[in-house]
């Protein structure tokens, strides 16, 4: 069993994005979301399997998120039926700490890489190609330029691509048009992502 929380799912920012206007999807309807965007590489020669590889990875980023968000405050509400990003609500209820217990077992298996088949060094090695693969071409950033925009973020001096896409979706959250913030500064914050992305 390897649930290690260093290996970030490359699925992470594709479904942050679609999840963070407030729009409900079940497990099939976020699947086709990150088909038609082109997000997934072949994952397996067996279609079943292929299926199965497609699934467990939205469901392992899904939970990821979870925790991750949670931390600011909003709450990820995962269900085959029912998937959608909401502001926490400051008492937590009864039917949410049931929600989480039922929802445990789940939690534990998706998030425990073994299980999607294969070994750790083949995860490794998908996880990398899929974040270099899917990083977009931008303007590149001088030295000057890059340490201001690390500043800027609040960064470490030598942040890792986890350390960068939390701080993406912290920046995300509070600056997207749909939860009332600017356009224009999220469409800045979104590019000055790519940008750093385009660093590491």
């Amino acid at each position: 069993m390897f649930t290690d929380r260093t290996m970030t799912n490359p699925l992470l920012d594709a479904i942050f994005e679609i999840l963070s206007t407030g729009t409900h999807y079940k497990v099939h309807e976020l699947a086709a979301q990150l088909t038609s965007q082109k997000v997934f590489p072949n994952l397996d020669s067996d279609p079943h399997k292929e299926l199965f590889k497609k699934n467990f990875l939205i469901m392992n980023a899904l939970y990821q998120l979870q925790s991750e968000l949670h931390e600011y405050g909003h709450h990820l509400c995962i269900s085959n039926m029912d998937i959608y990003l909401k502001q926490a609500a400051v008492d937590t209820t009864n039917s949410n700490e049931l929600h989480v217990k039922s929802s445990a077992a789940l939690r534990c298996y998706y998030l425990d890489w073994s299980n999607y088949e294969t070994t750790k060094e083949e995860v490794e090695t998908l996880l990398t190609s899929f974040w270099q693969k899917y990083q977009r071409t931008t303007q590149s950033l001088t030295p000057e330029e890059h340490t201001q925009l690390q500043k800027k973020w609040q960064l470490p001096t030598h942040y890792s691509a986890t350390e960068l896409q939390k701080r993406w979706r912290q920046l995300a959250i509070k600056n997207h048009p749909d939860k009332g913030g600017n356009a224009a500064n999220f469409k800045q914050i979104k590019y000055e992502y790519e940008q750093l992305k385009n660093t590491l």
